[in-house]
């Protein structure tokens, strides 16, 4: 395919935070790769996101307003359907809380071409402001069969060009338009965390490859959604999600190891919260209404309680 064919479908789900949006958007601008158009889809904002967006977005973006909060699994559907009606050759996510270097969108479309478009590629995703590394690739644990992310051990693979993965995180990933046709879209259960993973495990059971583009740089500003590592939110939807994760993808001694695991690790810190706060913390009351959930097969978006104690958890109440 010449590249004056190519062109790339942006998607960005915004919730809230119009300004992170524009913020990725802008950095999208600078793209030495200039084929490409952004579909923000706005996920039933709760405050004047949408206003916002339909004033700053330009003439190289479409904004897609959702009419209820699907997360981001249901955002990226209706992001990725629309582009790819539109005729983008290739797909690209990219959290609306992360930016790109001007060589991003290029280096993912040079490498995938290489790859001759039979590859799900991902950034070195680094953490906004610093340059420490949040994430360049996983391989699967043999004990509970979800990814383990490469850690300070792995640090020399980021001398290859490209770093083969298990999966590619969310926040960042690129792959060709047939690609989504072949493997069909995210499992909107996970309604945030895991989707992502659950669809590149299911590429590579179709043959599917995953890899890092050490040359293709985002930059992330972690937990700016759904709040920080240990928050409610995170616990809640990880907690849930790792488990929804196993039952497809993991053996059943993978799946008992891990539950045992998160029933342990929710015992632990109940007891560590009474004994140095004397209450249960909502971070730990959200791993037990996770827990729940998932046992009786609740799935989707989070109950309105997490949501509650994620905002109390930002305001320190």
């Amino acid at each position: 395919m010449k590249e004056g064919q190519l062109r790339v479908g942006v998607i960005v789900v915004n919730w809230n935070r119009a300004n992170d949006t524009i913020a990725a958007y802008t950095s999208l601008k600078l793209s030495t790769f200039e084929n490409w158009w952004l579909y923000v889809v706005d996920n039933a904002s709760e405050d004047d996101s949408a206003d916002i967006l339909a004033r700053e977005l330009d003439n190289q973006s479409t904004l897609i307003l959702n009419s209820t909060n699907s997360g981001f699994a249901g955002g990226c559907n209706l992001g990725i359907q629309r582009a790819s009606s539109e005729g983008a050759t290739h797909i690209f996510l990219l959290n609306n809380d992360a930016t790109v270097l001007p060589s991003t969108l290029g280096g993912l479309m040079s490498q995938s071409l290489t790859l001759s478009d039979s590859a799900i590629l991902g950034c070195v995703v680094k953490i906004y402001g610093t340059d420490d590394i949040q994430f360049f690739g996983s391989r699967t644990r043999a004990d509970v069969g979800h990814p383990a992310w490469f850690g300070r051990a792995d640090l020399k693979k980021l001398s290859q060009t490209v770093i083969e993965t298990d999966f590619v995180l969310g926040a960042a990933l690129f792959a060709p338009t047939k690609i989504w046709r072949k493997v069909g879209l995210f499992e909107e259960k996970y309604y945030l965390n895991y989707e992502e993973t659950d669809w590149c495990y299911r590429a590579r059971k179709l043959g599917v490859s995953c890899y890092v583009v050490t040359a293709a740089i985002a930059l992330h500003k972690v937990g700016a959604t759904i709040g920080p590592m240990n928050g409610p939110m995170q616990n809640y939807f990880i907690c849930r999600n790792e488990l929804l994760f196993a039952s497809y993808h993991a053996t059943l001694k993978q799946n008992i190891t891990l539950l045992l695991r998160s029933v342990t690790g929710l015992i632990k810190s109940g007891i560590k919260d009474l004994i140095k706060f004397g209450k249960i913390k909502p971070s730990t009351l959200a791993h037990a209404i996770a827990l729940h959930d998932i046992i009786r097969g609740k799935l989707g978006d989070c109950p309105t309680i997490i949501r509650k104690f994620a905002l109390q958890h930002s305001t320190g109440l």
